[in-house]
């Protein structure tokens, strides 16, 4: 599983922190995004790129204003993740 993009932002009143992933199953092929606010995660599964970023849109959009991106950048064989902030 490949994490395409994180987004995450801090929730008012001492909430917590809510984020959502955008992730990429090379061996079935298939697109993921989780909701993750404390403890609590939900995930799906979707067929395409486009329907699966349409989720995480509607699920950030939910969430009212503050969202911070993390674009994770492609990596080579054995080189560890790297992550750029964005916003």
């Amino acid at each position: 599983m490949e994490t395409l993009e994180h987004w995450w932002r801090d929730v008012a009143d001492g909430g917590g922190r809510v984020d959502v992933y955008l992730r990429f199953n090379p061996i079935g092929g298939q697109y993921e995004v989780e909701h993750r606010a404390g403890v609590k995660s939900v995930w799906r599964e979707f067929a395409t790129d486009r329907e699966a970023r349409a989720a995480a849109d509607r699920l950030r959009g939910a969430g009212g204003d503050g969202w911070q991106c993390l674009i994770y950048l492609p990596r080579a064989q054995g080189q560890p993740v790297t992550a750029v902030e964005v916003g």
